[in-house]
């Protein structure tokens, strides 16, 4: 029906059908570069997919690739494009339909060194690769305001950091600082940003995502660098940690009667946030523990208790056992 609407369109159906009818996902290799001469940013756009036993010659994509751009201080920098001959009024962020294996996307009126923020909103469900500087990934952490951007920033800065920590693990060299990337996940608290998304930012990869990232990965090796990551933030972070926790409480004792135990975006957020910041707390200060034992006992709702008890589960304590034994029951 989509195709018969749009008659017009039919090339661009044709290429888009290829999305059912070609097996595997895409692989978008992007670079940018800045020409001061002419105030242009170009970023040159590579497709490829994988061959898969069914078929070895692939054809291209039909990928909308929804950009914007930040200054390396965290503006975000409008630009415009030409098509046919003619400029488009000014952008803050716009879409590119590639179709061709290998593209140029020109931004024009784009006068100093630039961040761009891909794929922004998840808009094709493609593996991007970009040289991102760490500097680069932290900017976009800190300032972009698109969520899956600020995100899979985040992911990919942890991701560096814990294969830093093992290979200065692997060598018996002091562990870095990451200090650039715990600034800016103290800068995220201050914002204030939905809890719920918040929340996401706050989480680590998991030891079975990360062992793709070695050749010969130790399980053990890369557990001990990620929780070593998780050590620094929680020390870095805890106390904007705490004010978020005492924040959110508030916000928990102003949701009454059955709206505290009910689904809601709101409540949901806010209770997957405080979490997360009760989990931090407790591995920078062991001392909160019987606190926490104390609000186990007095809880009714099963996430918030459940959040409670994976805080206190990583410590050698009698508030695990008593926790663990009321769980139990």
């Amino acid at each position: 029906a989509m195709w018969d609407a749009n008659a017009a369109d039919e090339a661009d159906f044709q290429q888009f059908d290829r999305w059912y009818s070609q097996a595997g996902t895409p692989v978008v290799d992007i670079s940018g570069s800045l020409n001061s001469q002419d105030n242009t940013y170009t970023l040159k756009v590579k497709q490829t997919l994988p061959e898969t036993p069914d078929t070895q010659a692939k054809q291209p994509q039909l990928i909308p690739l929804k950009v914007a751009l930040f200054s390396t201080d965290g503006r975000q920098i409008p630009f415009r494009i030409q098509q046919d001959g003619e400029f488009s009024p000014t952008l803050m962020e716009s879409v590119f339909i590639v179709r061709q294996a290998e593209e140029e996307l020109v931004l024009h009126n784009i006068d100093e060194p630039v961040v761009p923020s891909l794929l922004r909103g998840f808009s094709a469900p493609v593996k991007l690769h970009f040289p991102y500087s760490e500097q680069d990934l932290n900017t976009l952490m800190a300032f972009d305001s698109d969520e899956f951007c600020r995100w899979e920033a985040a992911q990919m800065l942890y991701r560096r950091a814990i294969i830093a920590n093992h290979n200065a693990l692997s060598d018996n060299k002091v562990l870095p600082e990451h200090s650039n990337l715990i600034n800016n996940l103290n800068r995220v608290l201050d914002l204030r940003l939905d809890n719920a998304f918040t929340a996401l930012i706050f989480r680590l990869p998991e030891t079975t995502e990360l062992m793709d990232l070695f050749e010969k990965p130790d399980p053990v090796q890369v557990f001990v660098a990620r929780q070593n990551l998780l050590q620094s933030i929680a020390s870095g972070c805890l106390k904007k940690l705490r004010q978020t926790e005492q924040r959110l409480m508030g916000e928990l004792a102003n949701i009454h009667g059955e709206s505290r135990i009910e689904y809601n975006a709101h409540a949901a957020g806010v209770r997957a946030l405080l979490n997360i910041c009760r989990a931090l707390i407790a591995v920078a200060d062991d001392s909160v523990l019987p606190s926490y034992l104390n609000a186990y006992q007095a809880e009714n709702n099963f996430t918030l208790s459940l959040g409670l008890l994976q805080a206190v589960n990583h410590h050698d304590c009698p508030e695990r056992k008593q926790i663990l034994d009321l769980y139990a029951k």
